[in-house]
């Protein structure tokens, strides 16, 4: 019942998965394969040893240690039915197994020990102890065990368990029959009672105190931690106080605390102050890294983590689409409201303190005036905060890059991935809810002040996944929905914005106009438009641009009957404003409607004005900048001057729209296309499209493009074609992968479907190129979003279209190769591996055909390959492939090179590999390597270093260094918590491997609820019920992630 390996609960998967017999030549002496088989079984992987013993060993039962260790491992699963019966059917009398009788009485005990955990017959065990006590004359050094002494011939009445503790004493004595000790000890919990438990206990104590800790082998020491855990885990759950009594009874907490050294004192410690609801300090119950000097380098990658982070930049102000109204009017009354709900208070609350919710929401219909008093609060304020952010919540997309923005301007990015907005988006979040700034005088943390302003969110439950920000700051809303009073908190304060009154309009008309002492012909024009401040600005601003009267402006209005009139003021004004226009200024405002409206850039229009082929379109900058000024002084667009870009409020965009003739819109359509276009360079990069844009913002010009897609699917897909189709796809393909690059999935996804609707029927080369491309980057896009059906079809079609553009140009092509790299991923999601392993040997054969090969070229493949190999048990095969990748890369870009995340997976697949062949050491040095090369390379705070973080805890875990699993586990959470929907899985396996760490390390509470909250979460996934979990092995967990993180 001994054994070389340590007591690991965890399970790293898979290693003899799949295999069957044909597959594993049986060594003549079956000792690789038995020591395997025993390996398994002590750390725990049981499904693993049940493989080997299926396969090999099972046919083997003649042999004794077969037996013999098969036994021991149903023992340990506790199994003690199965192992009653198997060990009858070798007991038995007419069994013809020549087994001599010191074996049989050693198996005779295991049947013992069985009947006493499911039958509980104390005569039957004991008289199958006393067999094998008789006959195995064991040499307990430094004395031997007399035949005869007691309590071996009796069994007590009253105490019928008493041979089993002498037993279990006896072996303690004995340093090689520490591993049998342990296995004793745990049946023994369940029949002492609490007076005999303690004295077991105590006793155990003393007896291995005999042995110095210096003379005693690994396993001897796990031993003895794994007794002293077992009895800790008994008193915190079963008759606590009376065995805590019983303890105090015969030692006191002194000398029990000095009766065991390093590593178990602090277990001990536990044991003597352990209250039902204690739980250990932090710093006792674990062991450290730091005490373990085959482990301090574990200090070392931890700390890494732990990245100084930058000192925010404080004071701090965004605010990019907007500059200050200086023709803003009145107000006071709302904005004195605010001051009284949003301000914080002048003595700072110290960082522990809770502060009051302080979210204001500005309600009202569009063109009512609310983003207006949002931007003169937030700007006339701004001193009175240390932070001030604005946020635009039309869109998820545009609310999660302004998000994403704070760590930008406050200069608190990961210094190794400082434009990854995902990244940036969660430092920012991670800042809002504990926002503070260094003051520089003391040194030490100031809790900040902050305000954000959530423009535009008229959408329910657009602000729902920040409801937690709410709690640290002011926040301001402003929405157009009825619902959005309780979109962060129920306490909000709402504020319902309404039109000017007939006094307060016509004093603000007399003001934009320059007309004074005409009070009641500026009422009147007020009363057209309802006192609406946007209408009365695009009004007062044409009167003042076209030297009218007011009198001027209100008589067109006089001459319309008021069946004429829309409902809606705005539908009456516009128009009226329009056609003041010159022909060059409507132009651009037409254009600049299907544009995105909070970011038209005046570069754009006036660079590529000359692409535009609308007759009326100013192409030289003198008439563009007329017609700009007509436009910006009649309100109809906004300048913002530090960053030359123009905003068009969502009711005049609205219009101007609905007024563009139906022949028209084409015409508009293909000038707005082919403008955004031009700005955005087709060079070839990858296949994809250069994203480098010259002086013109990326992110502005993918909204463009998502503007454009949803005015092409609004007006012209129900007709089917326009003459820019292929241009705008090729757009569109530019845009989604810029996107995919930056992990907008849900943005892609939509732009790429209409892109393919547009280029899938040609026929012809060049189209269906592209049509590949957008296959290509739907599969990567739906293996992300774990659509493995999805996935499929594209890369079918990707491989499909890659052959026949390769057979009708007649050279070799590198997107073949990535199309068979493509399909067999996703033949891998599907769990099909043998097919992904003949894709991925296809795939290496056509890189290597390349005219311009060079070995990294194939680094993917073979990546893939290698993991493959892995899946399927060919453990060979897999290092094979692997090392040869790794060792290309090493061959060009040096040992552990900063090149590419690449080199990671390599050391990361080679951990997983090592592990199978049961190469423990350098499987936990290959994870190391693999971490360390990623956080060279993608930082921190990535995906992929996640993976390999759950990897460091596992080890961590089988080491017993509870508390660094714990930080491994808690960085892997942190980096996936940054998109919960996307790494729901990842989130649900690493939570599960935290439960076994919490369990392990005697957090039983802790680890019950948190399996709980593991099993939801994969109940979600999968869609299957399962209530308890209790049946869930960590295999089941790591099923759910995709094959590469596993």
């Amino acid at each position: 019942m001994g054994t070389d390996s340590p007591d690991y609960s965890g399970e790293m998967y898979p290693t003899y998965k799949e295999l069957s017999p044909c597959q594993i030549e049986v060594a003549t002496t079956l000792q690789d394969e038995l020591d395997g088989f025993v390996r398994y079984c002590r750390l725990k992987l049981f499904n693993d040893a049940e493989d080997v013993y299926k396969w090999i060993l099972a046919s083997e039962e003649a042999r004794f240690p077969v037996t013999a260790e098969r036994a021991d491992s149903l023992f340990e699963q506790g199994h003690f039915e199965d192992l009653n019966k198997f060990l009858e059917s070798k007991l038995d009398d007419g069994h013809d197994l020549e087994f001599s009788q010191k074996e049989i009485s050693c198996l005779r005990l295991l049947k013992g020990l069985a009947n006493l955990q499911c039958g509980g017959e104390p005569q039957k065990a004991m008289k199958g102890a006393r067999l094998w006590r008789q006959q195995a004359q064991l040499d307990m050094s430094p004395r031997r065990l007399s035949t005869t002494d007691p309590p071996w011939n009796t069994i007590s009445v009253v105490k019928p368990w008493s041979g089993f503790f002498q037993l279990f004493l006896e072996l303690c004595g004995y340093l090689p029959g520490a591993w049998d000790a342990r296995n004793l000890f745990k049946p023994l919990l369940k029949v002492l009672d609490s007076d005999e438990l303690a004295e077991l206990f105590h006793q155990w104590v003393t007896e291995r105190q005999k042995s110095p800790i210096s003379i005693r082998e690994e396993e001897d020491i796990l031993a003895d931690f794994s007794i002293t855990n077992a009895y800790i885990q008994f008193i915190k759950t079963d008759d606590k106080r009376k065995l805590l009594d019983a303890l105090a009874s015969i030692v006191d907490e002194d000398d029990l605390k000095g009766l065991l050294k390093e590593p178990h004192q602090s277990f001990i410690q536990q044991a003597a102050r352990t209250e039902v609801s204690n739980r250990p300090e932090p710093g006792t119950s674990f062991v450290d890294a730091k005490s373990r000097p085959d482990h301090k380098y574990l200090v070392t990658l931890l700390e890494s983590f732990s990245m100084q982070q930058r000192d925010p930049r404080i004071p701090c102000f965004m605010m990019n689409t907007y500059g200050r109204n200086e023709d803003f009017f009145g107000r006071q009354d709302v904005l004195s409201e605010l001051d009284k709900g949003l301000l914080p208070p002048y003595n700072r609350l110290p960082p522990s303190q809770s502060d009051r919710i302080r979210v204001g929401t500005l309600c009202g219909s569009s063109g009512i005036g609310k983003t207006e008093i949002a931007i003169e609060y937030a700007i006339s304020r701004k001193s009175r905060f240390d932070a001030v952010f604005w946020i635009r919540a039309d869109d998820p997309s545009k609310l999660e890059a302004d998000l994403a923005q704070i760590a930008e301007y406050l200069e608190i990015q990961d210094p190794k991935e400082p434009d990854n907005k995902v990244i940036n988006k969660g430092l920012a979040i991670e800042w809002l809810c504990d926002p503070f700034w260094i003051d520089y005088r003391t040194g030490k943390r100031v809790r900040a002040s902050w305000l954000v302003v959530f423009d535009n969110a008229d959408e329910p439950g657009i602000l729902a996944p920040y409801s937690d920000i709410a709690k640290s700051g002011a926040v301001m809303i402003t929405s157009s929905s009825t619902l959005s009073r309780t979109m962060l908190s129920h306490h909000a304060i709402r504020f319902l914005v309404q039109g000017f009154d007939r006094e307060h309009a016509g004093m603000f008309i007399q003001k934009l106009t320059g007309i004074h002492g005409r009070d009641e012909e500026a009422r009147q024009v007020s009363d057209r438009v309802c006192g609406e401040p946007l209408l009365l600005a695009q009004i007062g601003g044409m009167i003042r641009l076209n030297l009218l009267s007011h009198s001027d402006f209100t008589r067109p209005y006089d001459a319309r009957s008021s069946h004429e009139l829309d409902f809606h003021p705005a539908r009456d004004n516009v128009p009226i404003v329009l056609e003041r226009l010159s022909d060059a200024a409507r132009a651009i405002l037409e254009i600049s409607s299907f544009l995105d409206p909070d970011n038209i850039q005046e570069s754009l229009l006036l660079i590529h004005a000359t692409r535009v082929d609308i007759l009326s379109f100013p192409k030289t900058p003198s008439a563009l900048f007329d017609a700009q000024t007509q436009l910006t002084k009649s309100s109809m667009l906004r300048r913002t001057q530090e960053t030359a870009e123009y905003w068009m409020h969502r009711v005049t965009r609205d219009v101007v729209r609905a007024q563009i003739a139906p022949e028209q819109l084409k015409k508009v359509f293909s000038g707005a296309v082919t403008m955004v276009a031009a700005a955005w360079p087709a060079g070839e990069v990858e296949g994809h499209g250069d994203t480098r844009l010259g002086t013109l913002n990326p992110k502005a010009l993918c909204l463009h493009v998502i503007s454009l897609a949803e005015i092409y699917n609004k007006y012209f897909k129900p007709e089917g074609h326009v003459e820019s189709d292929f241009e705008f796809a090729v757009l569109l393909n530019h845009a989604a992968w810029y996107q995919h690059e930056r992990g907008e999935l849900h943005i892609v996804k939509s732009l790429l479907d209409l892109a393919l609707d547009l280029c899938k029927y040609s026929e012809v080369v060049h189209h269906r190129d592209l049509e590949s491309d957008i296959r290509h980057t739907l599969g990567a896009v739906a293996i992300k979003t774990n659509d493995a059906a999805s996935s499929m079809d594209h890369n079918i079609r990707f491989l499909d279209l890659r052959l026949a553009i390769s057979d009708k140009r007649g050279a070799v092509d590198e997107k073949l190769a990535s199309a068979y790299s493509q399909l067999g991923i996703s033949w891998m999601v599907l769990g099909d591996y043998q097919e992904g392993k003949k894709a991925f040997v296809r795939s290496v054969r056509e890189y290597e055909r390349l005219p311009d090969y060079t070995k990294d070229k194939r680094s993917l493949a073979l990546l893939n390959l290698g993991t493959a190999g892995w899946l399927l048990g060919d453990l060979k095969m897999a290092s094979k492939m692997l090392e040869m990748g790794l060792a290309d890369r090493e061959e060009i870009y040096g040992v552990l090179d900063k090149h590419c995340f690449r080199t990671g997976n390599f050391f990361y697949a080679l951990g997983n590999v090592r592990f199978s062949q049961g190469r423990i050491e350098e499987s936990e040095d290959f994870h190391r390597r693999a971490l360390q090369q990623y956080q060279s390379t993608i930082g921190n705070r990535h995906h992929r270093t996640a993976d390999v973080c759950h990897k460091m805890a596992q080890h961590c875990l089988r080491n017993r260094l509870y508390e660094e699993a714990i930080r491994f586990i808690q960085q892997a959470l942190k980096n996936w918590s940054i998109d919960p929907e996307i790494y729901a899985r990842e989130i649900a396996r690493t939570s599960y491997l935290k439960v076994k760490v919490l369990s392990e390390a005697g957090f039983v509470d802790e680890a019950t609820k948190l399996l709980r909250e593991a099993v939801s979460m994969r109940n979600q996934i999968t869609r299957v019920m399962d209530r308890d979990g209790r049946d869930l092995r960590e295999k089941d967990f790591d099923e759910l992630v995709i094959f590469w993180s596993r």
